[in-house]
């Protein structure tokens, strides 16, 4: 089953704020899932062959290589009223979009843990499936970029779990090597079967690398989908830059499609790191939410009134960084609870507080408290590519 979003262009007027509006009309422990079939080793970091894997499986290969009750009773009201609308736009995505042949394709980064232990459980007081992973499902992605990629158990039966709450049943995933119990592990959550897992060696940071997974889209080119985590030093981040640079011509095919992303921790759109960065990606446009606002980091100013543009409060820690021949297939993100339609070019970064108690549904089972939930490290960025299936 292949989620998307669905190509309607209404328009409806927002309230006036004087901000700028968009277009109103988005591994393990050392233990291998037994899913794995024929998996080979590969000097490049890689395995071949997996389907639901994890990293770890390398041995030693190259390791470049308050809401309170009347909320909740809101909530579950709004959700049931979106659930039969989401119903139909799931039986429909899987068409083809159009009569000439191609699939809308949604690429999210996550780094939604929220509590005090980095990791994708409910915090307390929460419920399951928590906020991260309900602002997840809510932004009905097909490829997920996660960050601290840690659930339950913290093995292939929990990572499986993870990835059938997040897509479906059957869902694919990939996750760089657990070296250490305080690893932040990056990974990849799809849809689509993965063909390739490995990751890169990042030499700024030591409990995690990149990862990425080669990914069978719809049409003749494969996704290869790199989820990154990079440093909180200013001046770690061009090297980290450069290597991802490097890492990418040196793997990635000619004429596949690349979606890099995660969490940059950059603290602006002009930092250097983007410089190596631009040279096999398209580093620009960049996503806002529904009012005109990049930043990603949790202390955002999200007031509606003034657009949330305090440039000294909001930063553009995270991001979805396509390929140029990806972003030639660019769409917009649309979203819609049937009344108010949001249409954002570049792709959304996705606030719940910026919602209100009846456009919520646009993205539910997500809460309208889930991005202000206890330590909940950022906001989700959702971008739309429609591939052509020949």
């Amino acid at each position: 089953m292949k989620l998307r979003t669905i190509g309607v262009t209404l328009v409806v007027a927002l309230a006036a704020s004087g901000c700028p509006r968009p277009s109103v009309v988005d591994a393990g422990d050392g233990a291998v899932a037994s899913d794995v079939r024929d998996a080979r080793a590969r000097d490049d970091g890689s395995i071949d062959g997996a389907t639901v894997t994890d990293a770890a499986g390398l041995d030693g290969g190259d390791r470049e290589a308050s809401l309170d009750a009347s909320d909740d009773a809101a909530d579950d009201a709004r959700e049931d009223a979106v659930e039969p609308a989401l119903d139909a736009a799931v039986a429909d995505h899987e068409e083809p979009l159009d009569g000439a042949g191609a699939v809308r394709v949604r690429v999210m980064a996550a780094n939604l843990t929220a509590g005090n232990f980095q990791n994708y459980n409910p915090p307390p007081g929460d419920v399951a499936p928590g906020p991260g992973l309900r602002i997840m499902q809510g932004a009905r992605p097909d490829i997920v970029l996660v960050q601290e990629m840690r659930y339950g158990a913290d093995e292939a039966t929990a990572m499986q779990q993870f990835a059938d709450t997040i897509l479906g049943a059957g869902a694919h995933w990939c996750r760089e090597t657990i070296d250490g119990a305080g690893d932040l592990p990056n990974g990849v959550v799809s849809r689509y079967p993965i063909l390739e897992c490995g990751e890169w060696n990042d030499s700024r940071v030591s409990n995690r690398d990149y990862a990425y997974a080669r990914i069978d889209v719809p049409g003749p080119r494969d996704l290869w989908a790199i989820s990154v985590h990079l440093h909180t030093t200013g001046s770690s981040r061009p090297i980290e830059g450069a290597e991802l640079r490097d890492n990418i011509r040196r793997v990635v095919p000619a004429g596949d499609y690349v979606a890099l992303g995660g969490d940059l921790n950059t603290d602006t759109n002009m930092e250097p790191v983007f410089a190596a960065l631009n040279e096999v990606l398209s580093v620009q446009p960049q996503p806002t939410d529904q009012f005109g606002n990049a930043g990603t980091n949790a202390n955002r100013l999200v007031t509606i009134g003034d657009g949330g543009l305090d440039l000294s409060r909001n930063k553009p820690y995270d991001w979805v960084i396509p390929s140029a021949n990806l972003l030639a297939h660019q769409r917009p993100v649309v979203l819609t609870d049937g009344a108010t339609t949001y249409s954002m070019p570049n792709g959304l970064v996705i606030d719940t507080r910026v919602f209100d108690a009846t456009t919520i549904a646009m993205i539910a089972p997500a809460r309208l408290s889930d991005s202000a939930a206890p330590s909940m490290q950022h906001m989700g960025v959702i971008r739309d590519f429609e591939l052509p299936l020949r």
